[in-house]
């Protein structure tokens, strides 16, 4: 299979590998779609991302991703061959010549059934469990490909306003409206947050900003400062 390979160089090539074999609580998927989150695998290819540093090279690339499982192993209850899947990673590499960068960039990656791990109680590190298993996911059949691999983003997106402890009438500035700044002034709206403001330098994004709800939008804070909006 063909997978995004970040080198030692700082440069990334697309190389072919063996293709996972699925174990008893793991799903074969075979991607559709693949992202490259901007900020994450800019530190993964520049080398300092934390964790995973130069001595990690030549590592898999890649988390964001959707695809259709074609395999499954033996005790997986939550996956069925057809079924379109989110979250499936090579967190063990295919190649010992290789570091997990995640892999989600790949040809195929694996999808693990949480579920079916907890249900015989072996979600537990001793068994292999990770955290991130719990985000592997089927998606239903009419979400579009293209959303459905955001659907990555716009979980860590919700779980930030959690971790901020935004409630009901706050008001919320966003530096930049990229994918993430964007799902965030839409959360905002549908959570009832207040007042929400949009700083971004590009024209098209300050528009995108205003068309899901942001209440005020500048090229720079002190536009918005100069121009007294206040929450």
């Amino acid at each position: 299979m063909r997978a995004l390979i970040v080198t030692s160089d700082h440069k990334l090539e697309l190389r072919e590998l063996s293709k996972p074999e699925p174990g008893p609580y793991e799903a074969l998927v075979r991607n559709q779609a693949a992202y490259i989150c901007n900020a994450t695998g800019r530190k993964l290819v520049a080398g300092h991302f934390p964790g995973i540093g130069m001595d990690k090279y030549p590592l898999l690339l890649g988390h964001e991703s959707v695809g259709v499982v074609e395999e499954v192993g033996a005790r997986v209850k939550s996956f069925k061959p057809g079924d379109r899947v989110i979250g499936g990673l090579l967190l063990t590499s295919t190649s010992p010549d290789y570091s997990s960068g995640w892999g989600g960039n790949s040809e195929y990656v694996v999808a693990t059934d949480h579920a079916a791990m907890t249900a015989d109680g072996a979600a537990d590190k001793a068994h292999g469990w990770e955290e991130v298993f719990q985000i592997m996911k089927k998606v239903p059949d009419d979400i579009p490909i293209e959303a459905a691999a955001l659907l990555c983003t716009w979980r860590e997106v919700y779980a930030g306003f959690s971790d901020f402890r935004l409630t009901k009438g706050d008001a919320i500035l966003i530096f930049g409206s990229g994918p993430v700044g964007l799902s965030f002034c839409r959360f905002a709206k549908l959570l009832g947050l207040g007042w929400v403001g949009v700083v971004d330098p590009l024209p098209v994004k300050r528009q995108k900003a205003a068309a899901l709800g942001a209440e005020a939008q500048a090229r720079f804070i002190s536009a918005l400062t100069a121009a007294r909006v206040k929450p």
